[in-house]
């Protein structure tokens, strides 16, 4: 009889506890500012250098690359961090690294939505110049340093 007076307690403190750090994982991870970091922009660029231009749109959501073709030949390839991670404050979130076909490679800090996920702000796209149009309307361009 003594084991079981301690079984409704011992539930309602583990259910405590358990939501406890659920809720401060949630609120880690939502509170994360992910405003982009130059560190991580300076680390992307010579491995975004080395992409080979892209033949076909490609998404590869283990490194957060992506790359995108033009209806008019020109492409674009890329690393986005995902600004929405847990950590990403420290991981360069909300940092992208850019090449395009005119050999241009830059950096940009905003909002990124997942790994690689930089047709949301320029899928309607058809030109390398309606895509940095479109793009700088949502990400910041930053000097190299």
């Amino acid at each position: 009889m003594r084991k079981r007076r301690w079984l409704l307690p011992g539930c309602l403190v583990f259910w405590l506890v358990v939501s406890a750090l659920v809720g401060f994982v949630i609120v880690l991870r939502e509170n994360s500012k992910g405003v982009g970091s130059m560190e991580a922009a300076v680390k992307l660029r010579p491995i975004v250098e080395a992409m080979p231009e892209p033949k076909e749109p490609f998404r590869d959501y283990s490194t957060g690359s992506v790359g995108m073709r033009f209806r008019n030949d020109e492409g674009v390839v890329g690393v986005a961090k995902d600004r929405h991670a847990f950590f990403c404050d420290f991981d360069g979130g909300g940092t992208v690294v850019l090449k395009d076909s005119r050999g241009r490679v830059r950096c940009f800090f905003g909002h990124v939505c997942g790994n690689c996920n930089l047709s949301v702000a320029s899928s309607p796209s058809q030109s390398l110049d309606e895509f940095d149009a479109q793009f700088t309307t949502n990400f910041t361009e930053q000097k190299w340093p």
